[in-house]
């Protein structure tokens, strides 16, 4: 009876220090305290019951990890950065849960014992609070902690930022921000052009004298020319002038609109494109496999999502565009009419022969 429970008891021991080692081996805090968990990697090993002193040892092992756990250490150790090359610095633990150096968050190989600078950092604010943290001389102060100890900041180093996420909807996707970004400069260059010839425009109608300069002028300078005619003759000179100053007014907008219609019917064009590859990929492979579809798959979502962010702003630039430039040729029909109403009015008054 004895002797079952003694080996039902090592049995259990050898477990527990077979799983201590495995914790303690991948734990952050062997970074900075190596070789850890040699003692209970020889009680796992062992052939025979530990003794009362090994498995306080074993204990004191669990303990240490727990109070390390709540510690904000320094200590000297060397840092492979993202170009391959060994830096020895000063690096900070956060716990058991992170690793910081000059502001970039480290990962830990705890087969090897190496330190590496992750290949992709989180977001600026969180690498923020770790520079501040590193500069720090006393806290309390916030900081973003990874409670998996690391399993998240390596999912990071999978995740796609934007240039991937642009690479991954193909050529598709390059045509659509290609003219997307074209249609974006014509948009903002006719508004910076309707503005400028809008600002000229009111300032013509403080004044009456004809300046060339702005299309308000050159009708007033189309009446002043034609100031003899009969009304009829006048009216149709004036309506002349309004309709050769309307095309450039109106100018380049028809392919604003016509990039923002055509975006989304691309991103559906990529939409069908990455379905096509994800069909072939299944019909080659099968389902065994997911991460074979997933290109195909990315391809057809991202391509949609360009195609609407492309879109979206350029149907509101163009009704900006539209909405000044028809203000503005409304204005000058508006300016001649008047002329002719005020001519009207002065040969109305006339003496007659």
């Amino acid at each position: 009876m004895r002797i079952g429970n003694f080996g039902e008891l090592f049995g259990v021991v050898r477990q527990v220090a077979g799983d201590a080692k495995g914790v303690v081996d991948a734990s952050l805090v062997s970074a900075q305290r190596s070789g850890r968990g040699a003692h209970a990697d020889s009680i796992a090993q062992a052939r025979e019951l530990p003794g009362l002193d090994e498995l306080k040892e074993l204990q004191l092992l669990l303990l240490e990890e727990m109070v390390a756990s709540s510690e904000v250490s320094r200590f000297a150790a060397r840092v492979t950065d993202r170009t391959g090359a060994f830096e020895d610095g000063e690096v900070v633990r956060i716990g058991a849960f992170n690793l910081i150096r000059n502001g970039d968050f480290l990962a830990f190989d705890g087969s090897t014992g190496t330190l590496q600078t992750l290949p992709r950092q989180p977001p600026s604010r969180f690498r923020a609070l770790a520079e501040a943290l590193q500069e720090a001389t006393e806290g309390p102060l916030p900081m973003a902690i990874d409670p998996t100890r690391g399993q998240l900041l390596g999912l990071l180093i999978q995740t796609p930022d934007l240039p991937e996420r642009i690479r991954q909807g193909s050529y598709v996707g390059y045509v659509i921000i290609g003219m997307g970004l074209a249609g974006i400069a014509i948009a903002l260059w006719r508004l910076i052009f309707l503005h400028a010839v809008r600002r000229r425009v009111r300032a013509q109608l403080g004044q009456r004298e004809a300046d060339a300069g702005n299309p308000l002028g050159r009708i007033f300078a189309v009446f002043d020319a034609h100031r003899g005619l009969e009304l009829e003759a006048l009216s149709l000179r004036l309506d002349e002038a309004v309709m050769r100053e309307t095309p450039a007014l109106e100018r380049w907008q028809g392919i604003v609109k016509v990039f923002a219609a055509l975006a989304p019917l691309l991103g559906l064009l990529g939409t069908v494109v990455g379905m096509i590859i994800t069909f072939q990929q299944l019909t080659l492979f099968g389902t065994g496999d997911p991460k074979l579809m997933a290109g195909g798959i990315l391809q057809a979502l991202m391509t949609t999502v360009l195609g609407l962010i492309v879109a979206i702003p350029l149907v509101l630039l163009h009704s900006v565009v539209a909405s000044i430039s028809r203000s503005l040729v409304e204005l000058l029909e508006e300016q001649s009419v008047g002329l002719v109403a005020r001519r009207a009015s002065q040969a109305a008054g006339e003496p007659r022969v």
